[in-house]
């Protein structure tokens, strides 16, 4: 008997209901989404902070890097040729860092927008006393 009284009231609690559950909703999205906004500044700053550091340190390691000191006597070839192949791949990073520096930190702070955000009621507590 009980259940039967709440189940015919359960449309008409759903619609009083939403009007405050929307504005609190509302509230919560505009601070979420300020707050993941604030996320994203942070991370797409510290990626660009990353990516110039590296940058600097194999430009600092290029720059010492010396080609006349691999013609040295007693440097084997195989020390030669990986020498070579960081200098290679310096060279290819460098300018990978330089396409990243212009795309990457954008694109965090685009994976953080909120794109939809949605309100669906998924179920209803009622309190009944013991006694009936």
């Amino acid at each position: 008997m009980a259940i039967a009284r709440v189940q015919a009231l359960i449309e008409q609690d759903i619609a009083d209901l939403r009007p405050a559950l929307e504005r609190i909703a509302s509230e919560r999205t505009v601070t979420n989404t300020a707050l993941l906004r604030k996320r994203a500044e942070e991370e797409s700053r510290s990626l660009r902070e990353l990516l110039e550091r590296q940058c600097g340190r194999i430009a600092t390691a290029a720059a010492e890097f010396h080609p006349d000191q691999l013609a040295l006597p007693g440097i084997a070839d195989e020390e030669r040729r990986e020498q070579e192949s960081d200098r290679r791949h310096w060279t290819a990073r460098l300018s990978r860092i330089d396409l990243e520096l212009k795309a990457e930190p954008e694109r965090i702070l685009h994976s953080y927008d909120v794109t939809a955000s949605r309100l669906e009621p998924v179920g209803i507590v009622y309190l009944w006393p013991v006694s009936g």
